[in-house]
């Protein structure tokens, strides 16, 4: 916790240094570079893609500090797979955009700058079904495709630069799980235009309700879902002190609830069942999120032995998760069979082959866990949660060259993710590349917004290189890419 807050007091600093530094004539100057409508007039602050970008990169940097990014790369995958779903059937955004999920409790989705969309992990335990899910998704989809964000800074005739960059600091603080924090620093920031704001973001609101709805029915999930959970939300509200946290930064409120419903009659209705994917991904998050081993298996062998489950098979996946937990491994591998068995042909059974390796790489059978995880690699080569976990077992078992070469394979197509620099380095060290750890270092220090740490590790790097000029060139390539990193930085006044 106290990690968290001090994160987010560094989001709030960033922002509030931000808007200080900003040339305002030249910001003026600036139009949006994409096809919502020009609003700019005289006065007003505008927000280009590149600048928005760049405050997105920062803003996903300062996230990757807290600590919060899920590292389950199979709930990763699901998400990202969801949200293209959502892409491909919606409006072209002006950008590539990035879900993935936060390792939170929080009933919260949310995006941010340069096409950022988070979702947390309560939010997929908290909806009853996958297109409630899709729903939540779609619509903060519309709110990048749309570009909300930036029309509602640009919208503020009378803001002042540091009014702006404060509205974004409780903007970051409200979505990390911190909302009322955040919507008191908003309402400070705003003063007399609170009201202004609060009416343009309801317009907003419904822009990406009408939006959501459409992309929801395009993509063939069932439209009426999105005012479903909404409603879900609103009846919370009544039950409880304090709303849940999406309803804090979303309000519901009954007219935009039928607003919704209407919209979504509208349209054809679609009997979407849900993915096995979504349920063996809500049960992987449920079984990573239990503290007390005992109660979650002993509630787990009681769901099936009552039989009040919607899905036997989930339920005995679960069980299976949680006897792992429990350590419990030769009962685990019967259930984690039994349950394979039955999905064989399922394009998801790798995920339940995937959870079978990892429970016997944590039981120390390591010599089965790579066997198992050889194959699966053979199979299904492009699921990134394999490749890692096959890279963490043969780290393992010692065998750290091949490791290397699964987690490089993998840095070539997710580049920001933070974890695997960490194990880069690790690996590097044990075969004694002493300029590897470094770069190693350098990039996870560089992906948590401590850029001279970074500058820092990149020089003892090219000190560890000796006379192997390749490897020189390849650090003095990222050097000078860290530098034009700081000199848009410094051009753009952020």
């Amino acid at each position: 916790m106290f990690k968290l807050l001090a994160a987010l007091k560094q989001i709030i600093k960033m922002s509030v240094l931000t808007v200080v530094m900003l040339n305002f004539p030249i910001v003026q100057a600036m139009r949006f570079e994409s096809n919502i409508p020009d609003v700019g007039q005289e006065g007003q602050f505008v927000i280009t893609n590149e600048t928005e970008r760049l405050i997105g990169k920062m803003m996903m940097h300062k996230i990757n500090e807290t600590g919060l990014i899920t590292e389950d790369l199979v709930v990763q995958e699901y998400v990202e797979q969801l949200g293209q779903k959502l892409v491909d059937a919606g409006p072209t955004p002006d950008f590539k955009l990035h879900y993935f999920s936060l390792n939170s409790s929080v009933l919260n989705a949310f995006a941010f700058f340069g096409g950022n969309i988070a979702v947390h992990s309560g939010l997929i335990l908290m909806v009853e079904n996958e297109n409630e899910l899709a729903g939540v998704m779609a619509h903060e989809t519309a709110h990048v495709t749309q570009r909300h964000l930036a029309r509602m800074l640009t919208n503020q005739k009378k803001m002042t630069p540091l009014m702006v960059l404060q509205l974004i600091g409780a903007i970051a603080v409200g979505a990390l799980g911190a909302p009322d924090a955040g919507m008191g620093l908003a309402t400070a920031a705003m003063g007399g235009q609170a009201q202004q704001i609060i009416n343009f973001t309801r317009d907003h609101e419904y822009e990406a309700d009408r939006l959501g709805i459409q992309t929801l029915s395009k993509a063939g999930f069932d439209p009426m879902a999105l005012p479903g959970v909404f409603k879900k939300l609103s009846t919370a509200t009544r039950y409880n002190e304090r709303p849940p946290e999406y309803l804090l930064t979303h309000p519901v409120f009954e007219s935009r609830i039928a607003d919704a419903y209407n919209r979504a009659e509208k349209l054809p209705y679609r009997q979407s069942p849900d993915s096995l994917y979504f349920h063996l991904v809500r049960a992987r998050i449920e079984a990573a999120s239990q503290n007390k081993t005992q109660s979650y298996l002993d509630k787990c062998k009681e769901r099936l032995h009552t039989g009040r489950v919607s899905n036997n098979l989930i339920a005995r996946y679960a069980y299976a998760l949680a006897l792992t937990k429990a350590r419990k491994y030769d009962e685990a591998r019967i259930e984690f069979n039994s349950v394979l068995k039955e999905i064989a042909l399922e394009p998801e059974a790798w995920i339940i082959e995937l959870s079978l390796a990892e429970m016997e790489q944590v039981a120390n059978n390591l010599e089965e866990a790579i066997s198992q995880f050889d194959v699966m690699y053979y199979h299904y080569p492009s699921h990134p949660a394999i490749v890692y976990q096959f890279a963490k077992a043969l780290q393992d078992a010692k065998q750290y060259e091949k490791s290397k070469q699964l987690l490089l394979q993998l840095k070539s197509k997710q580049p920001e993710n933070l974890q695997l620099y960490l194990d880069l380095a690790k690996v590097n060290s044990k075969l004694k590349k002493n300029a590897d750890v470094h770069r190693a270092q350098a990039e996870w220090h560089f992906l948590r917004g401590e850029y001279p740490k970074a500058e820092q590790q990149l020089d003892l790097a090219m000190e560890k290189a000796g006379h192997d000029n390749r490897l020189k060139d390849e650090i003095r390539f990222r050097k000078n890419k860290l530098e034009d990193w700081k000199n848009k930085k410094k051009e753009l006044k952020l």
